[in-house]
Parts: structure tokens; C-alpha cells; sequence
């Protein structure tokens, strides 16, 4: 087997470059052959990609992802525009990690390369927003915006807290946006404080939003919590976090396989304006999703 390792330097605190190494220590120690490519920019991904579907797209017969969620969704999105559909696999040095704990994964060399020598894949969804491939989240309105909100040192310095900190001060400042949806055949607004258009149960650190999500089923699941006060907003969030929440009246909950999301009015509030997608800088509304049925394939854990 011949394995790609694609590192990002800036996850793991600066430590992925010593994880790459051995990674690819132990996968030539088993017999089997190895690369590494150290992404220092978006850009240099997408043309490392674009010149191994030139020069040989059949070069790889796996690809291990070092870093967090916004790494993985980058790297994939590379992948994919890049017609290569070699296995890949997730090694989770991120802030939050929700696509590589559902997928069991951990930031363990031995466990890693086991996982990825035994062939253990899995066929995933993903979906296309607009003109980006996008695997696990895509989402906007209060607390959905990391890549845009969170600087580089905070997430280093204070991992999940430089997230839920500010989240916390925002509920006492929150503005809804009235927000269109279409899911497949149905079109209703919403005055919106936050949606999230899901592949998997875990997004944002909470494990089970999307209670109903599967990763292989053809379908993402979209959350929409809709406008409420302080009080009943904390008991929907607490309702979120046991995975009792598809009953809650603050919550608007729908399977499908094509979304529209569209602001209502002139005067958008500026948190609506931009998604985000797997925690990276998302493109701006009117978003048109389509789910694409087990696209990818990806290596999990049992």
C-alpha cells in the first residue's frame, strides 16, 4: 500500500509535523510505502492535488488528514475537485473533532495506521454548497462562525473554550434573522438564531444535534432553532446536549436531499450573511445544497 500523509502545521499546537513522521515511520516499519506533504497554505493543497490527478491520479491508494474538522472539509474539498477518490482517513489534532469522534478516530499512530493497513472504509455522503464539497457541516447565525470568529492563538491557547466563551456572552445579544428554507419539496421562514445542515450527529462539540443524522444514508439532516428568550433558549441548548431536542418547539428538524437557504428582507444581519462550512469560512447566502450519496470513501473505527 502506498500512503499520502498531508499535514497541516498548524494543528496539534504545532506538533503535526512530528506526528507525520511518525506516522510514516510506522507504516514503512509494516511493510509499506509512504509520503508526506506539509500544506503550508489552501492554495498549495488544491495544486499538489491538481498535479497528482496530471500526473498520476492512481499514485495513492490511501491519504491521512492530519488536523482538525476545517482541515479535513479543506482537504477533501481538494480532493474531490480534483476527481482523485483514494481512501482517506482523519487524524484528529483540532480543536473539536466532531467528524473523527464519530468516525472513532484517535490521534494515535498505532491505532491510525492499523485502521488504515486493515482497510476498514466506509462509503459517505457529502454535499455540494454552491461550488464547494462540503463533509460534515454546513451552517450559519449565532455560534456557528470559528473560522471567522476565533484567531488562531485563542483556539491554541484555550481549545474549546475560545469558542463556548464567546457563545456564552452572545446569547445575551442575540438579533434573529428571518431565514427562508427549502428541503427538498418544502419551503417555510423562520425567525433564526442559528442553523446547521448535518452529516453526522456531532457538530460545534455537541455530539448528538443532529439526533437522526447517518453518514451513508443519501440524506444531511437540517436544525433550525428558531427565536425564543433567554430562558427557553437554555433549556432547548440543554435539550441539545442529551439529544432530546427533536420534540423541542424552539427546533425545526428535516431530512433531505436538496436545501436552499435564503435571507428574508434588505437588512440582514451580518452573523446570517456568510455560512460556514466543517469550521472554515463558508460562501455567502443564498446557499443551494445538494447531497451526493456515498461519494466519498473514508477509513473508520469499529
Amino acid at each position: 500500500m502506498n500512503v499520502l500523509i498531508v499535514s497541516n502545521p498548524h494543528s496539534g499546537k504545532g506538533k503535526s509535523g512530528i506526528f507525520a513522521k511518525n506516522l510514516k515511520d510506522e507504516i514503512i516499519r509494516r511493510n509499506h510505502n509512504a509520503e508526506i506533504f506539509v500544506s503550508q497554505t489552501i492554495q498549495s493543497l488544491y495544486q499538489y492535488f491538481g498535479s497528482i490527478r496530471i500526473e498520476d491520479p492512481n499514485k495513492f491508494d490511501a491519504c491521512i488528514f492530519l488536523g482538525g474538522d476545517g482541515t479535513f472539509g479543506i482537504a477533501v474539498d481538494a480532493m474531490l475537485k480534483n476527481k482523485l477518490n483514494f481512501p482517506v482517513a482523519i487524524f484528529p489534532l483540532g480543536t473539536v473533532n466532531d467528524f473523527a469522534r464519530h468516525l472513532k478516530m484517535k490521534n494515535n499512530v498505532k491505532t491510525c495506521v492499523d485502521v488504515v493497513l486493515s482497510e476498514k472504509i466506509k462509503l459517505c455522503d457529502v454535499a455540494l454548497v454552491n461550488n464547494d464539497y462540503v463533509v460534515n457541516v454546513a451552517c450559519g447565525g449565532y455560534f456557528t462562525h470559528g473560522a471567522n470568529t476565533y484567531s488562531r492563538t485563542a483556539k491554541k491557547l484555550f481549545g474549546r473554550l475560545a469558542y463556548y466563551g464567546k457563545g456564552i456572552f452572545n446569547i445575551f445579544h442575540l438579533v434573529p434573522q428571518k431565514l427562508r428554507f427549502t428541503v427538498d419539496d418544502i419551503s417555510f421562514e423562520a425567525e433564526t438564531i442559528m442553523y446547521l445542515i448535518l452529516n453526522s450527529p456531532s457538530a460545534g462539540g455537541f455530539k448528538k444535534i443532529g439526533a437522526q443524522a447517518c453518514i451513508d444514508d443519501g440524506f444531511f439532516d437540517l436544525c433550525v432553532i428558531k427565536k425564543s428568550n433567554i430562558s427557553k433558549l437554555v433549556g432547548t441548548a440543554s435539550r441539545i446536549l442529551r439529544g432530546k431536542h427533536l420534540d423541542d418547539k424552539n427546533i425545526l428538524y428535516l431530512k433531505g436531499k436538496h436545501f436552499k437557504v435564503e435571507v428574508v428582507g434588505d437588512k440582514p444581519n451580518p452573523k446570517f450573511v456568510k455560512s460556514d462550512m466543517d469550521g472554515n469560512v463558508g460562501p455567502v447566502l443564498p446557499l443551494e445544497i445538494n447531497v451526493l450519496k456515498q461519494k466519498l470513501k473514508i477509513f473508520y473505527r469499529d
